[in-house]
């Protein structure tokens, strides 16, 4: 019978496991790493403006769950493997007080949006439409009212 650490590399005697792999996209690594996002995507140098860097740096550092609650007053959502639907109510901003609805079912979107008095739906329709058509999105139904 061989001897502990006979015949075995010193490598195996070390843990297979390290720990949790951490996830940059967590709140709270980022949060613990002492910055919104740590890891900053360089930009190409003939792109970069004198004195932009500052400023592009510190905007793309800008957290989600810091931007989010100034954007959007409510937001709910459901959904299993095939299907989901998202709810948000804008609370800043050029939709204030509209309601979307995003509703996807195995690949087909509808998309129903309830602006406030006062906004024209049919250029937000044209919009919404534009971008999702630029994505390639199946969209069966896109109402704004």
């Amino acid at each position: 019978m061989p001897q502990p650490g006979e015949g075995r590399d010193q490598a195996d005697e070390r843990p297979a496991h390290r720990g949790p792999a951490l996830d940059p996209t967590d709140p709270m690594v980022r949060s613990l790493h002492g910055a919104a996002w740590p890891f900053e995507a360089a930009a190409p140098a003939a792109t970069i403006v004198p004195g932009a860097e500052v400023t592009v740096s510190a905007a793309s550092r800008v957290s989600l769950e810091h931007l989010l609650p100034k954007l959007v007053r409510r937001i709910a959502w459901s959904g299993d493997a095939r299907a989901g639907t998202a709810r948000l109510e804008f609370g800043e901003g050029a939709l204030e007080g509209a309601t979307l609805t995003i509703h996807s079912d195995r690949g087909a979107v509808r998309v129903s949006l309830e602006v406030p008095p006062g906004v024209d739906a049919q250029a937000w329709k044209e919009r919404i439409g534009q971008r999702l058509d630029a994505r390639g999105l199946y969209v069966t139904e896109l109402e704004v009212r």
